[in-house]
């Protein structure tokens, strides 16, 4: 029973010394139930009052019979504290007396009807969503028009100081790309809501960090937001890691070495605690957010191009040593008999690197651009010594693309634009067996598989001879 705490006690107390019906003291007794209503396998029904101008009995008799409801209400509570976590419906019986029974010299005033708990909680989580849509779209006068002018709001998480700050606090948001991801919001009790949404910014993508758990306790009151806190959390559970991640170990060192004169203007003294919400401040965010990412992008291309490098220098070992761990690899050439993709540890990168290299593949003109943080699109045309000396330059428009966080390859998709119609699988490949069978038979079994093109030793000195042999009568054509 430690939730009943002394003001439920001031409450009865109250009952016992008015001499007329409060209905103060009946709100603040439905208010303490509610508190604890979170059982379900109970159901207590509360005689309400009937509110009248005159009491048709007794004053002290009403007032006695009331407190002694609310003592077997407390004990139902506590005995249920004391046991499994259930949850606690309260409903309301109307105990009005009509007005035909009424004692002679009183009025009967019929009940008023109040709004039920679950219509004023499906209310204050319509208006927290409305907030957190009017934040993901940077709608900071739409956010600022939700919250009530003497809100509270915890600014460690939050950013804002005041309800004023949401237009420009909308602006610093914009400028981080933040992303309020799969927000849900669940009603609580006294216009409490909670929502929680997955938080990611073009930082936390940049810096491969994240995504984080986050969420938004508010409280709402009189169709305003009068309470706001803002928790961004990891996956573990530790308050505070998205600023540790993002801005200590992230954009901060950064701005200490290249702009170390508005470190103050953008985070207050000495640099430390949550951006601020000025216009100056806003302005500079603006200004290096862009060139930090800038940044991120020189060093995400040069790992692309790397890896272009490494796949034409036919450097296996190097393409691997690109690769995060356990990256995902989907390549439309490394499939299966069946067409199926191979994974990334199917995929023998030094063993078809020294395929590529024995049958003399590049690949042509490759230009690679930066997207969104983190993502780089590589185009190139594929081509091969037997297909220069066919001169067949049919393979163009092929592609990688790749997610790239703290220097490693996290994601490949390698496009082949032709695919297999009229394309290599039904070309080049059946050029080469072709070619094979007509002129080395006996080879076939060693040099082709059931999928594509055998790699083992054996194979691999046959490829390099024969493809010799194709290429020779055919130079300069």
């Amino acid at each position: 029973m430690s939730r009943f705490d002394d003001r439920l006690e001031q409450d009865m107390q109250h009952i016992a010394d008015t001499a007329t019906p409060s209905s103060t003291a009946w709100e603040a007794i439905q208010t303490r139930i509610a508190e604890q209503a979170d059982h379900t396998e109970l159901e207590i029904t509360m005689l309400k009052p009937n509110p009248k101008t005159e009491p048709a009995v007794p004053v002290r008799m009403l007032m006695a019979a009331a407190a002694a409801i609310l003592l077997v209400v407390v004990g139902l509570v506590a005995l249920l504290n004391d046991g499994e976590e259930q949850s606690l419906r309260v409903t309301e019986t109307d105990t009005t007396v009509p007005a035909t029974t009424a004692a002679p010299g009183t009025t009967s005033v019929p009940a008023t009807s109040e709004p039920s708990s679950a219509s004023a909680g499906a209310t204050a989580v319509a208006l927290a969503e409305e907030f957190i849509s009017a934040r993901a779209a940077y709608d900071g006068d739409a956010a600022r028009a939700l919250v009530a002018d003497d809100a509270t709001i915890v600014q460690a998480f939050e950013w804002a100081t005041s309800p004023d700050d949401y237009p420009l606090l909308s602006d610093l948001e914009r400028a981080h790309g933040m992303r309020f991801l799969d927000p849900t919001c669940t009603a609580g009790s006294l216009g409490r809501v909670r929502c929680t949404y997955t938080l990611e910014s073009d930082l936390t993508v940049a810096l491969g960090v994240g995504p984080y758990d986050a969420s938004f306790p508010l409280e709402v009151e009189d169709g305003l937001i009068t309470h706001i806190t803002h928790n961004r959390t990891t996956d573990g559970g530790q308050v505070g890691n998205y600023f540790h991640d993002v801005y200590r170990l992230g954009i901060v060192p950064w701005l200490v070495a290249n702009h170390p004169e508005d470190l103050s203007l953008m985070r207050g003294q000495v640099g430390v605690g949550p951006p601020l919400i000025t216009a100056e401040s806003v302005a500079l965010w603006e200004q290096h957010i862009p060139e930090f990412l800038a940044s991120f992008e020189a060093a995400d291309l040069a790992i692309a191009e790397d890896f272009i490098t490494a796949r034409n220098a036919h450097d296996g070992e190097a393409v691997l040593a690109l690769f995060a761990d356990d990256p995902f690899v989907r390549d439309d050439l490394r499939r299966d008999v069946n067409g199926e993709f191979a994974g990334f540890d199917e995929i023998d990168y030094v063993s078809s690197g020294e395929f590529d290299r024995v049958t003399g593949v590049e690949l042509v003109d490759p230009t690679c651009e930066a997207g969104s943080p983190g993502r780089v699109r590589c185009t190139y045309t594929w081509a091969n010594a037997w297909t220069r000396a066919l001169g067949d330059d049919r393979y163009t428009g092929n592609s990688f693309v790749f997610d790239i966080a703290d220097g490693r390859i996290e994601s490949l998709t390698h496009t082949f634009a032709q695919g297999p119609v009229d394309g290599f699988e039904d070309h080049i490949s059946e050029v080469t067996l072709l070619w094979v069978q007509a002129n080395h038979p006996e080879d076939v079994p060693t040099m082709f598989n059931d999928s594509s093109f055998a790699q083992s030793a054996e194979s691999l000195a046959l490829w390099e001879t024969y493809t010799a042999e194709f290429a020779a009568p055919r130079a300069g054509n």
